[in-house]
């Protein structure tokens, strides 16, 4: 999954100082996609602003990812919804995560050891 920042337009305008905060836009008829968006911190004059849902992608393989549709989408989203953001990534990372199947958790005692907990699937999509 690509993970972008988009360069503000005024450094500083979208960041947690201006009372800017963190969003998520849920599927709608108008987005089609759960798109989130934190302020200006983690690089100063950068807002990230990331689909929520990506290709999957193969872990040894995810430094050379190709995939660029959902950059895209995020470039519609800002142009109508942030025009105080460059429209172009200024930087892309890219993400990993697991989910299960159904989107649930796994949480159960270990099969064979019931003093071990095991946890996985937290990176809900």
């Amino acid at each position: 999954m690509n993970v972008c920042y988009w360069r503000e337009k005024v450094p500083g305008s979208y960041n947690v100082q201006h009372r800017f905060p963190c969003f998520i836009q849920l599927e709608s008829e108008e987005a089609k996609h759960y798109i989130y968006g934190l302020p200006s911190n983690e690089y100063p004059g950068l807002m990230k602003i990331c689909c929520h849902k990506g290709p999957e992608t193969d872990p040894d393989e995810r430094d050379r990812q190709t995939e660029r549709g959902n950059i895209d989408i995020l470039q519609r989203y800002i142009i109508r919804c942030f025009p105080g953001l460059v429209p172009i990534p200024a930087v892309v990372e890219s993400c990993m995560y697991t989910v299960t199947p159904d989107n649930h958790f796994v949480l159960a005692h270990h099969p064979t050891h019931s003093n071990i907990v095991i946890g996985a699937g937290f990176s809900d999509p």
